[in-house]
Parts: structure tokens; C-alpha cells; sequence
């Protein structure tokens, strides 16, 4: 997997211990099965409000990682979809460079790890 071996390094602002960052990963990869399951259940089932608060910790996470830069739903995407910077630049038009994709994976998954 190519995004979990992906770490900073020790010391550097958004760096996350491999097994913290290996959860974080997963737990956001969970985001489209979430969906899924949400969009199938009745207004009143009980499991529908968890699935919401996942669904939302993700969403506010990668907003509060875009900051403004316009990139949430390009974040949002790499992060449930495991899609590479090649794919997201080369095929869909990813308006950021490569460096910068790889500071906003690491940073959303530290926030992540934090609040999960």
C-alpha cells in the first residue's frame, strides 16, 4: 500500500507513527462503505447518527486540512480512495503539485489520528 508507507519523518511537524497512521488510513478508507450503509437506512435506525458522525469527522478533517485552498474534495478523495498524484493530475486535472499532495495526505491523516 503505497500511501501508508508514505510517513514523515521523526520530528517533522505532521509525523505519525506507523501503526497511528496505518488506523488513520483505514478508518478514512471506510468513508464510501459508510456511505453506502448511511444511504440504506431509515431516517429513525440508530446506526444512521454514527454513521453521520464518521462520515462528518472525515469531511471536517479534510476541510480543516484544505484551509481555503480550494483542494477539499481533491483531498477527500485521495484519502478514501487510495487515488495516486500521478492519477489525480494525469487523468482529472489535480490543480497542486506533487509535493503538496503529499503535505496534505500526511497532514489530514495526523489531524485524523488525533481526533479518532
Amino acid at each position: 500500500m503505497g500511501e501508508i508507507r508514505e510517513l514523515a519523518d521523526e520530528g517533522s511537524e505532521w509525523y505519525l507513527p506507523k501503526e497511528a497512521r496505518t488506523t488513520a488510513v483505514h478508518y478514512a478508507r471506510q468513508y464510501k462503505e459508510w456511505k453506502a450503509q448511511y444511504s440504506n437506512l431509515t431516517e429513525d435506525d440508530p446506526r444512521r447518527k454514527k454513521l453521520e458522525e464518521r462520515m462528518k469527522l472525515i469531511e471536517d478533517t479534510a476541510k480543516e486540512t484544505d484551509d481555503g485552498a480550494g483542494l477539499y474534495n481533491w483531498l477527500l478523495q485521495c484519502v478514501i480512495q487510495k487515488t495516486s498524484y500521478a492519477y489525480m493530475n494525469q487523468k482529472l486535472g489535480m490543480p497542486c503539485g506533487e509535493e503538496k499532495y503529499h503535505k496534505m495526505k500526511r497532514e489530514f491523516f495526523y489531524r485524523l489520528s488525533e481526533k479518532i
